[in-house]
């Protein structure tokens, strides 16, 4: 499915798609976002992150 797929009506509505599911997907968005730059991080030298300061 792409992004916004069920937003695209032939009349221009939006049919905004079910609030677990878009939960779920801001979730996953935002571990994957820590995680690439956490990874980031340690690529260009830096001191690994501490769990606790992610979570702080």
């Amino acid at each position: 499915m792409a992004f916004g797929e069920n937003c695209r009506r032939h009349d221009g509505g939006c049919v905004p798609r079910e609030p677990a599911l878009r939960l779920a997907q801001a979730t996953v968005f935002a571990v994957v976002c820590l995680l690439v730059t956490a990874g980031g991080h340690l690529f260009v030298g830096g001191a690994a992150v501490p769990v606790g300061a992610i979570f702080a």
